[in-house]
């Protein structure tokens, strides 16, 4: 298994603080990004045939933009979701900073839900090594979410700091990650500076 893949964080949902963000669907915003993400990849990346997405909704909303751009094939893994946790009131972005710091700072509590930061980066972990398991004609890409991203970015790049890459990821961001060994190689383009 060598090679690389991409990690993606889906593009904008539309926000609703009744609903489980898990169930937040992408906008119009969202799938102007999408499509602007999708024709990126296209002009400079070379992908596999194959693209993987968690079930949220903006996941998959983000990857099929991405398949159908690309003629590519969509696949579905569960396990690639954001951690679980209920709807939560929308705040503003230094209020939504103070709230999910915990699941850095302490990730065995399951904080904000049922799920701690480290059993979601295990399932998601899991579902990473499964994906990449098949071997890989270019890089793959796998559309998830940003929480899960950045913990397993940080898992194997002790350099980086997880909550600091969380707070830098926009929507949509991507990774692209070194196999086996799961290193950063660049960051939304840019080369990780070591």
């Amino acid at each position: 298994m060598e090679g690389s893949i991409i990690l993606v964080k889906h593009a904008m949902p539309e926000l609703d603080g009744d609903v489980p963000s898990k169930d937040w669907k992408l906008g119009e915003r969202g799938l102007k990004q999408a499509q602007k993400f999708a024709n990126f990849v296209r002009d400079n990346l070379d992908v596999d045939p194959i693209i993987y997405s968690s079930d949220e909704s903006k996941a998959v909303e983000t990857a099929k933009i991405i398949a159908k751009t690309l003629s590519l094939t969509h696949k579905v893994n569960p396990a690639l979701a954001e951690f679980d946790r209920p709807a939560l009131s929308i705040v503003s972005e230094e209020d939504h900073f103070d709230r999910n710091e915990p699941l850095f700072t302490n990730p065995d509590e399951p904080y904000l839900g049922v799920e701690s930061a480290n059993a979601a980066l295990e399932r998601f972990e899991s579902a990473i090594k499964e994906v990449v398991k098949d071997p890989l004609e270019d890089e793959r890409i796998i559309v998830t979410h940003g929480t899960v991203m950045s913990l397993f970015l940080n898992k194997y790049n002790e350099e980086l700091d997880g909550f600091d890459v969380w707070k830098k990821l926009g929507c949509p961001s991507y990774a692209v990650v070194s196999l086996p060994d799961f290193k950063v190689l660049e960051l939304n383009g840019q080369p990780l500076k070591g």
